[in-house]
């Protein structure tokens, strides 16, 4: 019997991941325009994509940590060799966060927003 892993393509991952966000940037900024008995509305309309945003806020700023780290470490006069390892853990860690957005967009109900 054989086993296949699922390769995950880093980029596509992350790609996906910041699409998303755009999507969700518009959708937050609706809300954010609009008041009253038409807000409470388009919050009853669209609760799942805002609290997405809210979460996809917070992985974004992880991203944005572990780049930070990446670029210090690639600065860094440590050896090649445990650069390479460093800089694959933090790719590992930021792949890991795209999964967990998807994760939680599929839980949502949003498995289709791009």
């Amino acid at each position: 019997l054989r086993r296949f892993s699922k390769q995950v393509n880093p980029k596509a991952t992350l790609g996906e991941f910041y699409e998303t966000k755009d999507t969700l940037n518009k959708y937050q900024a609706d809300f954010k325009s609009i008041y009253g008995a038409d807000r409470v509305e388009y919050k009853k309309s669209y609760n799942n994509y805002l609290i997405l945003h809210n979460y996809a806020t917070g992985i974004e700023k992880a991203l944005k940590s572990l780049n930070k780290q990446k670029r210090s470490i690639e600065a860094s006069r440590i050896s090649d060799n445990a650069k390479e390892n460093k800089i694959r853990l933090i790719e590992d860690k930021k792949i890991e966060l795209a999964l967990r957005f998807s994760a939680k967009k599929n839980q949502l109900g949003l498995g289709n927003l791009n």
